[in-house]
């Protein structure tokens, strides 16, 4: 009746009867304590309590269709919520760009994506606070399923005394090097 604006029109969006429709509603109100609809002039509208409820009955019938989608994704075995966690060595823009396509495709799956740093990613996966990771990892770790997705360049290291007698070294060699006199 709220939606369509008249007991005749409820009745045929209903396909039901104009006296079914109006008892339905009669019931509803009597049911729930509330006066929903105010009979008073020539056109039937909505009371305030009316409007109230209408606008809650109609979040309900949205989370109702919601549970109905869950259902099926359960049902089906589909994921419901994906928790990824990514690496800080891993190409962030190309990452992005694979998880988008891929939840653009299913929307009803949520996605709870986070970073970690050094062994983060593989300890959550580990601990199981995460379904996926993009991360480096050992090849030969038997508890692992790896699919390679891209190489990542790394920089070497060195402990703090070679590093520095590199760093001198090229100092000295460039022309932008400390002067004699430093």
């Amino acid at each position: 009746m709220a939606s369509e604006g008249s007991f005749q029109a409820a009745a045929l969006a209903l396909n039901r009867s104009h006296p079914s429709v109006f008892a339905a509603v009669a019931r509803l109100e009597q049911l729930l304590g509330l006066t929903l609809l105010d009979r008073s002039g020539y056109r039937v509208g909505l009371t305030e309590a009316g409007r109230e409820f209408h606008a809650r009955a109609q979040l309900t019938l949205r989370e109702l269709d919601h549970l109905r989608t869950y259902a099926g994704q359960l049902a089906s075995g589909e994921e419901t919520v994906l928790r990824v966690v990514m690496g800080d060595l891993c190409p962030r823009p190309q990452i992005l760009r694979m998880l988008s396509g891929f939840f653009a495709e299913r929307t009803g799956t949520r996605l709870h994506l986070e970073y970690e740093a050094v062994g983060g990613p593989l300890e959550r996966l580990m601990e199981g606070s995460a379904d996926l990771i993009f991360h480096r990892a050992d090849p030969s770790d038997p508890h692992l399923e790896r699919i390679d997705l891209c190489a990542v360049p790394s920089c070497r290291w060195w402990r703090l005394g070679s590093f520095r007698s590199r760093l001198a070294a090229r100092l000295r060699r460039s022309r932008c090097g400390p002067s004699p006199s430093a």
